[in-house]
């Protein structure tokens, strides 16, 4: 039976989602997708902001492109944490389409790129090594350290050196205009 669960991004990773470069994830072994199988769905919480005038519809803080839900009186901030996002507003859906178990610092060149990391975009400014694609999609330079630079951003300093295990959803985009 096909389930449904939340996931949060952050707003890099929101933009990578909307551009088509992100399809995997990668979240410690201990999270409640661990549990997630292929088939379920991944509801997508993101950061919404409000529209700027009385009635105005709620925006999505990645791109800023408006939805067609007008912002909720009762929500009394001009901006609303992902966390929070309830699901009737989520625009994205991902469909999971692999689930494997495995140690971080196993994460191999093609899924450091699935997870939306593409290109030298200015992410991490002490970063130096960045990946160039041509236009034929071939993808060159070692792209490791700008992941291994955006899990200790998420999980903490030394997180990657802990070289936890990891649940790694593979999953299709579907994103409601």
């Amino acid at each position: 039976m096909t389930k449904e669960h939340p996931i949060i991004f952050n707003t890099a990773m929101m933009q990578a989602l909307i551009a088509g470069r992100k399809t995997q994830t990668r979240r410690l072994g201990n999270s409640p997708l661990r549990k997630v199988q292929v088939g379920d769905k991944l509801w997508v919480r993101e950061t919404l902001i409000h529209g700027g005038y009385f009635g105005a519809p709620i925006a999505y803080a990645a791109d800023h492109k408006y939805s067609h839900y007008k912002w909720p009186s009762h929500w009394k901030r001009h901006c609303r944490p992902s966390i929070h996002m309830p699901r009737w507003a989520s625009r994205i859906t991902l469909t999971v389409t692999d689930v494997r178990l495995q140690r971080l610092q196993d994460i191999t060149e093609e899924d450091v790129i699935a997870e939306g990391i593409s290109e030298c975009d200015g992410l991490f400014d002490d970063v130096q090594y960045c990946q160039y694609t041509n236009e034929m999609g071939l993808v060159f330079g070692d792209s490791k350290p700008m992941y291994r630079q955006l899990w200790a951003s998420l999980y903490g300093k030394g997180s990657w050196d802990a070289n936890p295990e990891v649940v790694a959803l593979t999953f299709e985009v579907e994103v409601r205009e």
